[in-house]
């Protein structure tokens, strides 16, 4: 219902968009009318793709559903774009992760250990942690992962950390060491990121072990696990019933994709279109960008154009589907 009231706010600043038109320059005129009857016409599509789930089949309850603008990618834990960071996060996890206030907490890594020097870390790694399709995670896994990242490092010369790593090693099944050239003080900051040091189960490594060409499967030690896909459609996570935390209230997460809309106007008429646009939205008091419609946010730079497209809820994406 909120979801709803909150798209007939926007459907309102397209009519508005519309009204500007009618009482403009010609040339003006043209540009309001086409960004006022694509965005009437993207409002009436979401609308439709909205309602359909609401007189079809029964909700089921065990299902969350979001959208995002594309599919997730194969979600490589060593890789960037295309694969996308927020399902990532669901999927993989740390050695250590941020905690209130900007604090290393203990994640996958129950305890560590820094040499005087700086230069050798040791990591205790939790007990029964086992991957999604049931491999135990143990320093052996943690090994293949960071030797992965070193033999590709030029993909990640922006991260320091694996520059710095000299060797690696898996002292036994519940212990392993890091290595470094030279003592670097943001190891455990930079291990707190949500790629590429995460970690992928040694069953879905490739053959040759360069996960920089592509893995077997999406497997990792996260609450959530990828079970389908399909192109501009939709991805469909459910729960990782090995997970050793606690699990997500929901079964599944049904992620649809729903494109980017980009509305544009010609040259000519694009700086005063959209002078008069917000003169028109400020005199009816209507309130630009529309950062409050959940999902949906406008961006404006210099006045050239108008972009909708999803962003970032006001509650992080990771923490409300583990909640």
């Amino acid at each position: 219902m909120r979801l709803a009231c909150r798209t007939l706010k926007l459907f309102g600043h397209g009519w508005l968009f519309y009204q500007a038109a009618c009482h403009r320059s010609s040339t003006v005129r043209s540009g309001l009318f086409k960004i006022g009857m694509r965005l009437l016409l993207s409002i009436v599509a979401l609308l439709h793709f909205l309602c359909m789930p609401l007189f079809g089949s029964t909700i089921d309850r065990d299902t969350l559903v979001y959208s995002w603008s594309s599919n997730v990618g194969p979600l490589n834990p060593h890789l960037y774009s295309p694969n996308q960071m927020f399902a990532q996060a669901m999927v993989y996890e740390p050695l250590v992760r941020y905690g209130e206030g900007g604090k290393i907490l203990p994640w996958l890594a129950e305890t560590r250990e820094i040499s005087p020097d700086g230069k050798v870390y040791t990591f205790t790694i939790r007990k029964n942690v086992r991957f999604s399709d049931g491999t135990p995670f143990d320093a052996r896994a943690v090994k293949m992962n960071f030797d992965a990242l070193v033999k590709s490092r030029s993909n990640h010369d922006w991260l320091e950390v694996i520059a710095q790593i000299k060797e690696t090693e898996a002292v036994n099944s519940h212990n392993f060491r890091l290595h470094l050239k030279n003592s670097y003080y943001p190891v455990l900051q930079e291990l707190c990121l949500v790629r590429p040091l995460r970690f992928l189960s040694p069953k879905a490594f490739p053959d040759n072990l360069d996960t920089a060409k592509g893995i077997k499967a999406p497997v990792g030690t996260g609450p959530w696990q990828l079970v389908e896909s399909k192109k501009g459609e939709y991805d469909l996570f459910t729960v990782n019933e090995n997970y050793w935390g606690t699990k997500p209230s929901f079964k599944k997460l049904l992620i649809k994709v729903i494109g980017d809309v980009l509305i544009t106007v010609d040259e000519t008429a694009r700086q005063s279109a959209f002078r008069d646009i917000l003169s028109t939205l400020h005199e009816q008091a209507v309130y630009l960008p529309l950062t409050y419609m959940t999902g949906i946010m406008v961006h404006r730079k210099e006045l050239t154009n108008v972009r909708f497209g999803p962003t970032k809820n006001e509650i992080p994406f990771e923490t409300m589907v583990r909640e």
